[in-house]
């Protein structure tokens, strides 16, 4: 018999996408901002907040840049870093 909830776990579309979910959960986790809160200032669900931290499905831009703003930090410390500054 198969595991029904596989069906809902959300899987990373690419690992572009992984990276950019995980640094997203990382810098939210050392701000102190909680899941609930987030996703109702950005106007989404809070699955959508949840896949996104997966990789599974990306918030849009301005999401991003407002989220941001909620957390505390330049958008661009929600990217994780570049291949070539990573080396």
């Amino acid at each position: 018999m198969a595991d029904d909830r596989s069906a809902t776990i959300p899987l990373a579309t690419s690992p572009e996408n992984a990276a950019l979910g995980s640094r997203f959960r990382e810098v939210r986790r050392r701000q102190k901002v909680y899941l609930r809160p987030l996703a109702e200032a950005l106007g989404c669900s809070l699955n959508t907040v949840r896949w996104h931290e997966a990789g599974a499905r990306m918030l849009r831009l301005d999401q991003v840049v407002q989220a941001a703003g909620i957390m505390g930090v330049d958008a661009a410390e929600l990217l994780p870093p570049r291949q070539e500054d990573a080396a």
